[in-house]
C-alpha cells in the first residue's frame, strides 16, 4: 500500500503542469457541479413556496364532495359550521383562515373573462397568505367592502386600472344567478403565475351575503412549519376531524399534484 502511494505522489510531483491542469479542470467540474444542484434545488423550493404562500396554505380542509369536484368549485357542498373545524384544531399547532372559491365571469366594457374568484377574510388571510405584500398597485382588501383585488396579468388583459368598476357573474350556493358590481382597489403581482392570470379576492363576507352561504365556506386553510413532517403533522389533523365523517384534509403536494408531477 505504502508502495502505490509513493509511486502515485512521484508521478503527481514529476509531471506537475499536468497535474495542475488535471486538478482544475476536476475542481471547477466540481464547483459547477454543486452550483447547478443548488440552483435547481432552489427553484424547485421557491416553487413549492409560491403554492403554499399564494394558493393552498400548507393544506385545506373541505367536504369529500367538494374536493371531489373540485375544479367546478360548487358552492353547494361547502363547510357547513367552519367555527366547530377550527374549535376541533384549536391546540393543534395550526394557523387557520377561512375561505369560499368559486367561478366567475367578469364583464368590464366589451369584453369579459372567466376566472376563479377567492373570498377571504382579511382579518385572518394575511396570516397564512403573502399577497399583501405583492402589491403592485393601490391597496389591500377591508372587511366587508364592495371591492375586489385583481392578478397583474387578468388586470392587464381585460385593460382595468385601480379605481375602475367590474361586474362578476356567477351563480349562488343554490344556483340562482348573481352579479356583483365592486371596485377594484388594487393590483396583485405575485411569483405565483395562476394569482396573476386568472384569479380575483373578494372580502369573505360580502360573498357570504351575495351568495347565501349563510356562514358556510368552501375551505379552511391551514398553516403549519414547513420543518414539521407534512404526512404525519395531516394525519394528526384528521384524526382530530375523524367525528366530522365529511370532512377531509388535503396537503398542498395533494393539491398541487398536477403541479409537480
Amino acid at each position: 500500500m505504502s508502495f502505490l502511494l509513493v509511486l502515485a505522489w512521484k508521478n503527481l510531483s514529476r509531471y506537475r503542469r499536468r497535474t495542475m491542469i488535471t486538478a482544475a479542470a476536476l475542481a471547477a467540474g466540481l464547483l459547477l457541479f454543486i452550483f447547478m444542484d443548488g440552483w435547481l434545488q432552489g427553484a424547485e423550493r421557491e416553487s413549492e413556496r409560491n403554492i403554499i404562500w399564494y394558493e393552498s396554505g400548507s393544506a385545506k380542509v373541505m367536504t369529500a364532495e367538494y374536493l371531489e369536484d373540485l375544479k367546478s368549485m360548487p358552492l353547494k357542498h361547502a363547510i357547513q359550521d367552519p367555527a366547530a373545524v377550527e374549535r376541533a384544531l384549536e391546540g393543534a399547532g395550526v394557523t387557520t383562515t377561512r375561505r369560499t372559491t368559486f367561478a366567475g365571469e367578469i364583464f368590464y366594457g366589451e369584453g369579459s373573462l372567466f376566472v376563479k374568484v377567492v373570498a377571504v377574510d382579511p382579518r385572518t388571510d394575511e396570516t397564512i397568505y403573502r399577497l399583501s405584500e405583492t402589491m403592485a398597485e393601490g391597496r389591500y382588501l377591508k372587511p366587508g367592502e364592495q371591492a375586489v383585488l385583481l392578478g397583474e396579468w387578468l388586470a392587464e388583459d381585460l385593460g382595468i386600472k385601480v379605481g375602475e368598476e367590474i361586474t362578476i357573474r356567477t351563480r349562488t350556493r343554490y344556483g340562482a344567478f348573481q352579479t356583483l358590481d365592486l371596485i377594484v382597489v388594487g393590483v396583485l403581482n405575485t411569483p405565483n403565475p395562476v394569482v396573476n392570470k386568472g384569479t380575483a379576492f373578494i372580502p369573505l363576507g360580502l360573498a357570504d351575503e351575495a351568495l347565501e352561504m349563510e356562514g358556510a365556506v368552501t375551505e379552511i386553510t391551514l398553516y403549519f412549519p414547513e420543518w414539521q413532517n407534512p404526512e404525519e403533522k395531516i394525519q394528526s389533523l384528521q384524526a382530530r376531524l375523524a367525528p366530522m365523517r365529511d370532512l377531509t384534509v388535503e396537503s398542498w403536494k395533494d393539491l398541487s399534484r398536477d403541479f409537480l408531477m
